[in-house]
């Protein structure tokens, strides 16, 4: 199983990859949480990522532990933990404005990485308006037979 973390603080920018191995994937259930108040910038931002799972409710617990405990997440903002996306032989993206007190945030579940990622920075895009130019995929994590 292959796990990733994602958080992002005001102006830290901070990603985290977790690998419990590098094994051809037996499984196929991921999950993305998502913890944020309105204000991203200033308040920040707690992700959770999951994939390769044995079962949906594996990866759904994954991935909010992952929220809940995010280093560099406020507490309030980790508080509000939330599944946002389960899947199954698909694609998770994360997308973010890396800026300092930037909004910009967006994340998709889709059958490949590239339109994950694609749908992800569209997110982000919108919510950061007129400095939309500086979204990019923080992460993207596939499960099962998704690329």
């Amino acid at each position: 199983m292959t796990r990733v973390r994602m958080t992002r603080l005001g102006m830290f920018f901070c990603i985290a990859v977790l690998a419990a191995s590098t094994h051809a994937p037996a499984f196929a259930a991921g999950a993305i949480a998502v913890g944020a108040i309105n204000g991203v910038g200033v308040n920040g931002v707690a992700v959770g990522l999951a994939e390769n799972e044995k079962t949906g409710a594996a990866a759904n617990s994954y991935a909010m532990h992952q929220c809940q405990v995010a280093k560099d997440a406020k507490a309030s903002v980790r508080a509000l933990c939330h599944l946002v996306g389960s899947y199954t032989n698909k694609c998770g993206s994360v997308a973010i404005d890396p800026n300092a007190r930037a909004p910009g945030f967006g994340w998709a579940v889709a059958s490949s990485s590239t339109s994950a990622s694609r749908r992800a920075l569209a997110k982000c895009k919108a919510t950061a308006g007129a400095g939309a130019a500086n979204c990019v995929v923080a992460a993207t994590s596939c499960d099962g037979r998704a690329r």
